[in-house]
């Protein structure tokens, strides 16, 4: 072979593999882009799409806000068998309260008299003014009423919470007290003395003065005593 002929093959070896040689280096951004920007030379990484390598990923911390409220309980505080009596005051009170009509600065005693004296007085008017005692349990107070000639009376009693048993009797003054002209029935906080019909008639032609004892039976409290007439 001749030396123009070699040179003649060789350059066209050269040509046959000069495409090839720019054909790699225009693949080299796709091979750079499926590696995700990794050296051309490294392992290509990427997963299939779907699909997760293991590990450990980082866990996102934080504190959620946390609402808040607020609980109001209510408590009922139950009394023992020895709070009975101030169970039933409270009964008596609430009876009287209600009778007042629930008008602030009404008196209980006023009004119990009142409900008392519909029940055991009828047809009957208040006259003077009431005996108010302030007794406790045992204990026995009095006062003083006056009945006026030709009138029929009947003495009509009510008692704040916290009584529950009251005597009373109508007597002579001192020192004839010893001489009953009557008593109430027993029990109850609403004593009345002549009651209804059984009604006492001042037999004097004057005025006569009549002692009211009151004894506290059970409970502790004030009691008032009016006098009614007709």
């Amino acid at each position: 072979m001749t030396k123009r002929t070699l040179l003649a093959v060789v350059a066209v070896g050269a040509i046959a593999v000069l495409p090839l040689a720019c054909k790699k280096s225009t693949d080299q951004p796709a091979q750079y882009q499926a590696g995700f920007g990794t050296d051309p030379n490294a392992t290509n990484t990427a997963y299939p799409t779907g699909t997760y390598p293991t590990g450990t990923y980082p866990t996102a911390t934080g504190t959620a806000p946390t609402a808040t409220a607020t609980t109001t309980a209510t408590t009922t505080a139950t009394g023992g068998p020895g709070d009975i009596v101030g169970q039933l005051g409270g009964m008596v009170g609430g009876l009287l309260g209600g009778l007042g009509g629930g008008v602030p600065g009404a008196d209980p005693l006023s009004a119990g008299i009142q409900y008392n004296a519909q029940q055991n007085a009828p047809g009957m008017r208040a006259e003077g003014s009431p005996v108010k005692l302030t007794l406790s349990q045992g204990q026995t107070g009095e006062g003083q009423v006056t009945l006026q000639p030709g009138k029929c009376y009947t003495l009509v009693g009510a008692s704040m919470p916290g009584v529950m048993d009251v005597s009373v009797k109508a007597t002579y003054p001192a020192p004839m007290q010893a001489q009953v002209l009557g008593q109430s029935a027993a029990g109850g906080p609403m004593p009345v003395v002549f009651a209804k019909e059984a009604c006492y008639r001042n037999p004097a032609p004057i005025g006569m003065p009549v002692r009211v004892e009151v004894t506290m039976k059970q409970g502790s409290g004030q009691v008032a005593i009016q006098p009614y007439s007709k």
